[in-house]
Formats: C-alpha cells, sequence, structure tokens
C-alpha cells in the first residue's frame, strides 16, 4: 500500500548565521560639557561565510540623551566616511580620547532611551546597525564612570570655563553635566551607573525652569574673594529672552561649583535681546568665469571638513575653530566658536562671511589662492553693523547684491 504521508515545508526560514565582533580600538571627543560627543569605533565582524571590518560614527545629543545620527562603513573605509570621521572632530572643536570596549558600549547604552524607558517615539537612526552593542547591559563602578567623565570632559583650565559650562549644562537641564562639575564630582539621578546606584549629590539649576532653554550669553563678574562669581545670563526659551542673575561659589580650590542660586531674572524684547547679541559682519562677495559647475565641484572637495546646512537658495557652511576655547571667557557668547560662514547659492554666487578683519583677509586669501586656476576673485567687500547673511539665506532672494538693492530701498 502507498504511503498516504505528504512531506511539508515549514514556513520558518534558515537564521542567519550568528555574528561575532570583536572591539579594535575607537574614540570619543571630550565635548561632553559642549552637549554632545562624537564617538568613532572600529570593529572586526565574523560570521560563517566572511570577516570583514566595520567602523561606525555616533553623534551622541547629551542633552536630549539620545542618539542624534549614525552612521556606518564596513570593509575598508570609504572617502565619505573618512570625511565624516574628520568633520565630527573638527565640527565640535573637539580632541579624541581613546575608549575602552566597556566605555564605548556604556556610552552608547546611556543615550539609548528605550533602554532607559523613555518614550518610544524617540528616534534612534540606523539601530539595527548597533543592535550588537545593546546587550549585555554595561555597569561602571563609580571610579570607573569618574574617569570616563574626565575622558569627554576635556580639561577646564581656568574658573571661567568651569562656570559657564555649569551654566551651559544648568541651561540644559542636564544635571549629569551640572554634577560633574559640582563639588565631589559625582553623579546624578540621570546616570544609573550600576543596579541600585544613588547620586551622591541632587543637583538643581539655578535658573527658575522646567523645560531646557539656550544659553546665548553669560557674563562673568567675580569677587574679591576670589571663590564667588555673580553672572548675568541672556536666555532663549519659547521665543522669548530673559536676562538671569546668579550666585556661584566655587569650592576653595577654584574646581568646581559649591553653590548655585538665583538672585533675579526678567524679561526683555527681542529688540532689547538683538541689541545685546549684535555684532559686525565682514561679508565679501567673490566673483568668477561663468563656468560655476567646476567651482561647485571644486566647492564640494574644499567644504568636505565643513557643517553643511542647506537652506532654500544654497549651501551654507560652517568653519568652526580648532578648539573650545571661547568657553573661557568672562563673556561667553553661544557663536563665538564660528571662525566663518561660507554661502553657496544655487545660482552659483559665492560669498565669505567672517567676525574680524584678520579672518577675513586669511579666509579671501586662501580661498583666491585655492581656486586661482579658476578665476575667481574679489569682487565686493561689506561692513554690516548687524547680522546680515543669515537674514539672506532665509530669504526669497538668490543674489546677495538684489537683497541688498531692496532693502535699501526700503528704508529709504
Amino acid at each position: 500500500m502507498p504511503s498516504s504521508f505528504t512531506v511539508i515545508k515549514g514556513g520558518k526560514k534558515s537564521p542567519l548565521p550568528a555574528r561575532a565582533y570583536r572591539f579594535l580600538g575607537g574614540f570619543a571627543t571630550d565635548t561632553r560639557l559642549m552637549g554632545v560627543v562624537g564617538m568613532y569605533l572600529s570593529w572586526k565582524e565574523e560570521s560563517a561565510d566572511q570577516t570583514r571590518a566595520l567602523h561606525q560614527i555616533f553623534y551622541l545629543d547629551c542633552e536630549a540623551r539620545t542618539v542624534d545620527s549614525y552612521s556606518e562603513c564596513t570593509g575598508p573605509k570609504n572617502k565619505e566616511f573618512e570625511a565624516e570621521e574628520l568633520r565630527m572632530t573638527a565640527a565640535l572643536g573637539a580632541a579624541p580620547v581613546e575608549l575602552t570596549e566597556q566605555e564605548a558600549r556604556f556610552l552608547l547604552q546611556a543615550h539609548v532611551r528605550s533602554l532607559r524607558h523613555a518614550p518610544p517615539t524617540a528616534r534612534e537612526p540606523g539601530r539595527s546597525g548597533y543592535q550588537f552593542m545593546l546587550t549585555p547591559t554595561i555597569h561602571l563602578s563609580e571610579p570607573e564612570y569618574r574617569i570616563l567623565m574626565r575622558k569627554i570632559c576635556g580639561s577646564l583650565p581656568t574658573t571661567h570655563f568651569i562656570i559657564n559650562y555649569y551654566l551651559m549644562r544648568a541651561a540644559a537641564l542636564d544635571t549629569a553635566g551640572m554634577a560633574y562639575l559640582s563639588e565631589g564630582g559625582g553623579f546624578s539621578d540621570a546616570d544609573r551607573i550600576y543596579p541600585g546606584s544613588q547620586p551622591d549629590r541632587l543637583v538643581q539649576s539655578p535658573f527658575p525652569i522646567k523645560a531646557p532653554v539656550t544659553l546665548c550669553e553669560n557674563r562673568i563678574e567675580e569677587a574679591p574673594d576670589g571663590i564667588t562669581c555673580y553672572c548675568h545670563s541672556l536666555t532663549e526659551r519659547s521665543d522669548s529672552y530673559y536676562i538671569t542673575s546668579t550666585e556661584l561659589e566655587l569650592t576653595p580650590n577654584q574646581k568646581a561649583v559649591a553653590r548655585a542660586s538665583l538672585t533675579s531674572e526678567f524679561r526683555i524684547t527681542d529688540v532689547e535681546a538683538a541689541m545685546m547679541l549684535r555684532r559686525p559682519e565682514l561679508v565679501t562677495v567673490f566673483s568668477f568665469p561663468e563656468d560655476s559647475d567646476a567651482l561647485r565641484s571644486r566647492m564640494r572637495d574644499f567644504t568636505i571638513l565643513l557643517t553643511d546646512n542647506i537652506y532654500r537658495n544654497g549651501h551654507l557652511y560652517v568653519h568652526f575653530y580648532e578648539t573650545n576655547r571661547h568657553v573661557g571667557r568672562t563673556r561667553y557668547r553661544l557663536n563665538d566658536d564660528v571662525q566663518e560662514v561660507y554661502y553657496f547659492s544655487d545660482q552659483g554666487q559665492l560669498l565669505l562671511m567672517c567676525y574680524d578683519h584678520i579672518t577675513a583677509y586669511t579666509a579671501e586669501h586662501f580661498l583666491t589662492a585655492a581656486f586661482q586656476d579658476l578665476g575667481i576673485r574679489v569682487n565686493v567687500r561689506f561692513e554690516f553693523p548687524d547680522p546680515v547673511l543669515y537674514e539672506f539665506v532665509n530669504s526669497d532672494f538668490d543674489d546677495f547684491m538684489e537683497f541688498l538693492d531692496y532693502f535699501c530701498e526700503v528704508d529709504d
């Protein structure tokens, strides 16, 4: 009798070959106190059928505690990935610090919202590429945590760095950053570095806020005792501006903040805020032969390490200073880390904006020398008492000279 049995194929697919990842090395930027950390990691990815290199770049938002962006490259690094690696340190004004595998995994896990039971609507780009780093859960001892924070927070050579960074972190409601700068250099309730860990001090922002705000400017006045400072901060919140005065007391060795308290606060108008933040802009307009396609191609290589911002009628490239030394000034301003700005319109117009004559002269000379074979030259220079370039790039105009002509006629 013939068999009545039929072989039925199952619907379950064969499992993918298991992959193992061997840590080869990595670094992070020492910009934790600026509110962001860039991280580069290199792995050897091994499976039953192949072995290849895996390179990763993370931008970690330390204020929102999220992975802001992620990119990866397998095999040899390509040109675009190498440029992104260089741009990460250049744009953040950072020095790279070496990480262990344990430190790298801890840093990433601290910025994956779902691991902290945060709202699932948070954006976590490219998670499948770094899913293997999320298990097992990594815990650090308190000494290990302090070592990591010292690495990614960089040096604090003067009290002005400590004060400005502290108020910057306070405005962002970044309790972990505030705790690091506080007496004892501990951790906050935002950092559960091991099961059952408790913060060794509770830090509270001296700003009377319930949501993060932007610290646009801070002025420091030092008392004769050397440890007391009076600060006057301009903050932006919900399209409004406030002047907040605080009193900070440093530890006797001037290495940390012992106390911070609010003394006064009042709202100011947008016009008053603009007057406080006003600074002259030097704008150079370049001219060149009609072949803008050749210049456009060369500009892509010229600006490969700069931060690219896409606007309605062109691209704006920002060149930041190599360090964040502007944080150490008695008058801190948000955009003092900008060295120069280039704007290349879709119509082929090239502009340069700087804040001082020496930087403008240096940038002009460098640009004309780099593109000398294309016939580029300085056409006209302007010096404006107030910001103009960003007004132009946010307008409907694609020609800077027409933009100026229009507003000169309106003012007349």
